[in-house]
């Protein structure tokens, strides 16, 4: 059986000492509308769940935050890591919603 756990997007705060049997639920916008902003009416959601790797991370950047008024945009993801393999994939672009059911509109950069 797998637990849920809170972690922060970049995964470098994971504490669990069983990481490996953690699933991490990240939703996210996969599209845009033209002006840059996401849909309102959550067309484009798409849940991604991952495992982090061996030492507790999952392979992406993002860029944003509630400090900064933007949203929780993913700004890389490394190859042939826990976000770049897993299906559906996470992309640049994508917008971070919720971790783990946990709304992180108001989150900071650093959260």
């Amino acid at each position: 059986s797998s637990s849920t756990d809170s972690s922060s997007a970049n995964g470098n705060n994971s504490t669990n000492n069983q990481a490996s049997d953690t699933l991490y639920e990240l939703p996210c916008y996969n599209d845009s509308l033209p002006n840059g902003n996401s849909h309102p009416d959550g067309h484009g959601l798409v849940t991604i769940r991952m495992k982090p790797d061996e030492k507790g991370r999952f392979g992406f950047n993002v860029k944003g935050g509630a400090d900064q008024g933007m949203p929780i945009i993913v700004s890389r993801v490394a190859p042939n890591t826990p976000a770049d393999l897993v299906i559906p994939r996470l992309n640049e672009g994508d917008q971070v919603l919720f971790i783990n059911g946990r709304d992180v509109s108001q989150h900071t950069h650093e959260q």
